[in-house]
């Protein structure tokens, strides 16, 4: 994000989150949006937070739907068709001291640099006269909209779950969800802490050692964790081991088989694997002659939405656990995400799925160039005619070249522009081998 932007909205370690920038935060946006729901995470600094922003708002003559505690998949069900703009304060990712700010559309995309600092870059207005103040309503109706939105959608569980809540903000509605779609749950941290902060938001194996260890004394049963705000979630198996992000998108495309998915630019080859062989137990059934797509863009939510919505996608994800559902609009959200991932559970094994995932070799290898990137790019749309691939994808400076059995990718070094680096990866040594040299080849050609 832009660091004009960000030091205004979101606390970092260089500047934190004031009361008083809030204030004048609502007062940019109530100027803008008329109509604004604003809910918060379970961090401590929240509510204060959320207090200056409300009341900055309310003196601009916006009228504000104060929500309380609540997850973003749950604020974008409840107020998606009727607000403007959803504003979003915590620290749903981060242990920083103070809670930040995030915006939200009416379709549940979150606003992206430009247009937060537009609305941002405009000075402070006098507040306006105190007859056209704003008006306060409190809704607590979200949660439960949400959990009969996602029951709507069918999706049935019969497997077994540890859900960590975090004492965060999904405790509000993730347990209940997983109970009535079917599951069979344990779920710890709850809660909310009065006054103290929840789990540490991260989601690494280090982050979720607690939950691992839990799992792999319940036999049968996978554990989810979610981070602050419900937007990102973690997955173990059934023996309690911890899920990688790519290859926990592997499962979600595998299981769903979307026609059209959209996932970042560097995915790894087990990604592009899991696309090619779904695992065929759900009945999907896609449309006469419709041609699956597997479309690559930059590894950022907002370059994924509007790639998503670019080729009416019915998936997309990033390699971190985030995942997004236009059938419920392009908020991200974990907690539909977990509740796909226990009815798999309840079908087949994660632990089994995974283990037939092949294993990946890869190798990297740098190359001293001192050329033209445009120059370099027109010879290289050109050579690779030549050569056996199956799609070719691009992203400013760099290419991804799928082959039948491996990727490669030549791109400019972002440190060292001197350079150009080619990264490969194949469950086939040999065949990685191939391409390398195939890689090589291309690049020698192009300078």
């Amino acid at each position: 994000m832009d660091g004009r932007v960000k030091h205004m909205l979101e606390s970092t370690e260089e500047q934190s989150m004031t009361p008083e920038t809030a204030c004048s935060a609502g007062i940019k946006f109530g100027t803008k949006f008329k109509n604004v729901a604003v809910f918060r995470d379970a961090d401590p600094s929240s509510q204060m937070i959320a207090d200056a922003l409300i009341s900055g708002l309310l003196s601009a003559g916006a009228d504000v739907t104060y929500a309380g505690m609540l997850s973003v998949p749950a604020a974008h069900a409840a107020y998606s068709s009727s607000f403007g703009c959803l504003l979003s304060v915590g620290n749903p990712d981060t242990e920083n001291s103070i809670a930040g700010i995030r915006a939200y559309s009416s379709d549940g995309t979150p606003f992206d640099t430009d247009r937060l600092y537009e609305i941002m870059k405009v000075e402070d207005t006098d507040p306006i006269d105190y007859r056209g103040v704003g008006q306060l309503r409190y809704d607590s109706s979200a949660n439960e909209k949400y959990i009969n939105q996602v029951k709507s959608m069918g999706v049935s569980s019969q497997s077994y779950v540890i859900l960590d809540c975090g004492c965060g903000s999904t405790s509000m509605c993730a347990p209940q969800l997983m109970v009535d779609i079917g599951a069979e749950v344990v779920a710890f941290n709850a809660h909310p802490l009065k006054g103290q902060r929840p789990r540490a938001p991260g989601l690494n194996k280090t982050n979720l050692m607690n939950i691992s260890n839990f799992v792999n004394a319940s036999i049968g049963s996978i554990g989810i964790s979610f981070n602050g705000d419900g937007t990102r979630l973690a997955v173990m198996d059934e023996n309690g081991k911890y899920v990688p992000g790519d290859r926990l998108l592997a499962l979600m495309l595998m299981y769903l088989e979307p026609e059209t998915a959209v996932v970042p630019f560097d995915s790894p080859c087990v990604v592009e694997d899991a696309f090619m062989h779904p695992l065929n137990i759900r009945g999907v059934q896609h449309r006469d002659g419709a041609e699956r797509r597997l479309i690559r863009t930059k590894n950022d939510i907002n370059s994924v939405i509007e790639a998503m919505k670019e080729n009416n996608a019915d998936f997309g994800a990033l390699n971190d656990g985030t995942f997004i559902f236009p059938s419920l609009g392009y908020c991200p959200d974990a907690i539909y995400a977990a509740a796909i991932i226990s009815e798999l559970a309840g079908k087949r094994s994660i632990r089994n799925v995974l283990e037939e995932i092949p294993i990946y070799s890869n190798r990297t290898i740098r190359i001293n160039f001192d050329g033209n990137m445009t120059h370099f790019s027109n010879k290289l749309k050109e050579k690779i005619k030549e050569y056996d691939i199956l799609t070719v994808s691009t992203s400013g400076n760099a290419w991804k070249m799928v082959l039948k059995n491996g990727t490669y990718v030549i791109k400019q070094n972002e440190i060292d522009p001197k350079k150009l680096v080619i990264f490969a990866e194949s469950s086939d040594v040999v065949y990685l081998i191939t391409m390398l040299e195939q890689a090589r080849d291309i690049i020698n050609y192009c300078i």
